[in-house]
């Protein structure tokens, strides 16, 4: 896991995936409020969008606990129709 200006990127099951930050991404643990927060090797859950086709936008960034596997949450064909939405349920 690696933070560079407004961009998180998580390893997952190998790939690197993006995650863009916008001024409307929230981040609800303690302690961390934002990106600059992020240490690296931090494991990390991303609720996030997919905008013009090809861009993740995180909405909700938050730290994992240390027993999880996974370094983000949320299906990567999830499309965002018009402007910022939620996972669908």
């Amino acid at each position: 896991m690696k933070v560079i200006g407004h961009h998180v990127y998580l390893e997952h099951l190998g790939p690197v995936i993006p995650f863009s930050l916008d001024p409307h991404t929230k981040f609800e643990s303690a302690g961390l409020t934002r990106a600059k927060e992020i240490k690296e090797r931090q494991k990390l859950r991303i609720n996030f969008a997919v905008g013009n086709k090809i861009d993740n936008v995180a909405l909700t960034v938050w730290l994992e606990r240390a027993t999880s596997t996974h370094g983000f949450s949320g299906p990567l064909d999830q499309k965002q129709t018009s402007g910022r939405q939620g996972p669908r349920q």
